[in-house]
């Protein structure tokens, strides 16, 4: 809904209809962290067994971390995990910066 009233707006504005400021949303598409199976990731809280390395077992809506101090696994849903992603400490596939599309 919010779009179509922006491009009313803006087709109004292009006719002079309208004396104010023209303005149009724009929306961004959600930009997701890469992440593979087999990365090792340092999160910003530490794991009840004092470690913070964790390695991505499962991806998907869910993200499975595998803690590398005492091997328990968890499951965070990706915001979560986008959030409290500290490093990457080593990647299972090597990411080329050329092949950024954006």
């Amino acid at each position: 809904m919010v779009q179509v009233r922006a491009r009313i707006r803006h087709a109004e504005c292009n006719r002079g209809a309208l004396n104010r400021v023209c303005f149009s949303i724009r929306m961004s598409t959600a930009k997701f962290v890469e992440v593979h199976v087999g990365d090792v990731v340092r999160l910003r809280k530490t794991h009840a067994c004092g470690g913070t390395d964790w390695s991505v077992v499962r991806l998907g809506a869910d993200i499975g971390l595998r803690c590398g101090t005492c091997q328990h696994r968890v499951l965070l849903p990706r915001s979560q995990f986008e959030r409290r992603l500290k490093i990457f400490l080593s990647r299972a596939v090597p990411v080329d910066p050329g092949d950024a599309q954006g």
